[in-house]
């Protein structure tokens, strides 16, 4: 049987499409001694989460404002999985794969926490508006004004 394959990552949309910041999916990469995004800002909405490691198992947390913990996921050991290794492609893994990983954002300042071998790292994320937003804030006060 012929066929094509064609294998997406979690933040590829197709080729020409322009991305809105509310469709960034969120990439976490895990390593000993560093947490890193694949972006710093994104649009308040939902968004899909990936967390990624190059070797050994690692943990993801990302608090809020008031250091509440609103998205909380593990990286599953690579010798769980069959993924091929060449030059161009290094083994990776991915929270919960088969499953969407997904994690609400509202506008503000997000610590995300990533942890492995006992060592335990953050990234700073911003969330903005999302571009279609209607909210504004009143002179004089919040929202109502008041």
């Amino acid at each position: 049987m012929a066929g094509t394959v064609l294998l997406a990552g979690c933040g590829e949309l197709p080729l020409g499409e322009e991305v809105t910041p509310e469709q960034i999916a969120l990439e976490v990469i895990v390593t000993p001694d560093a947490c890193s995004l694949n972006a710093e800002e994104v649009g308040a909405a939902t968004h899909p989460v990936a967390v990624i490691t190059e070797h050994g198992t690692g943990h993801v947390r990302i608090l809020d404002h008031a250091d509440t913990v609103i998205f909380e996921a593990d990286s599953t050991d690579l010798a769980e999985q069959e993924v091929p290794e060449d030059d161009n492609h290094p083994q990776t893994r991915r929270a919960d794969e088969g499953e969407q990983s997904t994690v609400r954002l509202a506008p503000g300042d997000y610590q995300v926490e990533c942890s492995m071998d006992n060592s335990v790292s953050r990234a700073s994320l911003h969330v903005i508006a999302a571009s279609g937003s209607t909210e504004r804030t009143v002179e004089g006060g919040g929202p109502n004004g008041r």
